[in-house]
């Protein structure tokens, strides 16, 4: 979807990272953009994928400083292009094949939506390689000439950092929701990415949908394999609302980077990469039960913590590296959430409690190993 912004001098030169002013269209002059936005660079980002009845988009959003996630952009995969109808096009889809475009998708919604979705957190600078992909995907497919003049009638709107913003050495960072076509950051990584990526987004068929183009875009910004399923009639891992377009603060949960993205940094470290991974499993599986439960928050949030934290340094040995998980507060993590009335009675461990008991007796097992190794971290 797309709509028009009236602007007026200094203000849209403001909005656009290469320092042109915007083109204005036709839309009607009465609509308002959304107002601009501050945020830290150094906040929570997000990229996910969202899916609705089968339909599957993207996502990229911020941590605002009260814990409410607002999203930035929300790009997916259509094959309404030119005169087919949806119906034309998904049955040609199922044959071989039909254009489809990039487009922009509302995300500023009054009614509340109940979407499933998997979300990966990011840094201010992947924020911006996103941008700068679906740009180059939207300069691409208005080349296209089956898909070009649809594209062009339809260009993408997200929130964009200004340039003065962006290029200063302040912490925060001004957004203005504006017109995609002109960013440029100039991206090495975005620049070496296949063609088949850049293209995809424009054919449509049963091994090339909107889930996989979706996938394809989130993991070129991630950098590492998710595990969202390529089928698109597989709902990804969790569920959430979106509230005025955005997801729901109670029921959004953001996972870090995986082992497997930081394994480089533990080369030879066996067990440190085996208990990062036990971790990590945790985390995921943590949020698919009683997601607005404020004790999962709690749960999800501290072992978050930990995996952050341990994840971050390279350089303890095994029992040290245990040691350090183990310091952390147990209350939180071994709570119960909705306890059935048998594990009440008879005080069954959490699983997680039961993963931090395996810690605790490897830990006990490297130091009977290694004598030398302090049991505590006083003096």
């Amino acid at each position: 979807m797309s709509f028009g912004v009236a602007m007026k001098g200094k203000e849209s030169e403001e909005g656009e990272l290469e320092g042109e002013k915007l083109e204005v269209n036709n839309e009607p002059s009465q609509y308002k953009p959304p107002p601009p936005l501050m945020v830290s660079k150094s906040s929570e980002f997000f990229i996910a994928m969202g899916k609705q009845d089968v339909h599957s988009f993207v996502m990229l959003g911020v941590i605002k400083e009260d814990g409410v996630p607002q999203l930035l952009a929300r790009v997916g995969k259509t094959g309404d292009v030119g005169n087919a109808c949806l119906v034309t096009a998904a049955i040609k889809a199922l044959g071989p094949g039909t254009p489809s475009r990039m487009q922009e998708e509302w995300m500023f919604g009054k009614t509340d939506k109940v979407i499933a979705y998997q979300a990966y957190a990011i840094n201010y600078e992947q924020y911006k390689e996103f941008l700068e992909l679906i740009s180059v995907m939207e300069k691409s497919q208005q080349k296209n000439p089956r898909i070009k003049h649809d594209a062009k009638e339809n260009k993408i709107e997200c929130y964009i950092p200004t340039k003065s913003s962006d290029l200063s050495e302040d912490e925060q960072v001004t957004l203005r929701y504006r017109k995609l076509s002109r960013v440029k950051f100039s991206t090495e990584k975005i620049q070496n990415l296949p063609e088949d990526t850049i293209k995809g987004v424009q054919e449509l068929h049963i091994n090339n949908t909107c889930r996989t183009t979706s996938i394809n875009i989130i993991e070129a910004i991630l950098g590492f394999r998710t595990t969202i399923s390529k089928y698109f009639f597989v709902n990804p891992n969790y569920n959430t609302v979106l509230r005025n377009g955005s997801p729901d603060k109670d029921t959004f949960y953001i996972l870090p980077p995986p082992p497997t993205a930081i394994l480089v940094g533990f080369n030879d470290m066996k067990k440190q990469v085996s208990t990062l991974e036990k971790i990590y499993k945790r985390l995921e599986e943590i949020p698919k039960k009683y997601p607005a439960d404020p004790a999962t928050r709690e749960k999800f949030n501290a072992l978050k913590t930990i995996y952050l934290e341990a994840a971050g340094d390279n350089t303890l040995d095994a029992t040290t590296f245990l040691q350090k998980i183990l310091e952390h507060e147990k209350n939180v993590l071994y709570t119960k959430r909705a306890p059935i009335f048998f594990s009440r009675v008879l005080s069954l461990p959490s699983s997680t409690e039961k993963m931090f008991k395996k810690f605790e007796k490897e830990y006990q097992e490297e130091l009977s190993q290694n004598i030398d190794i302090p049991t505590s971290s006083g003096p």
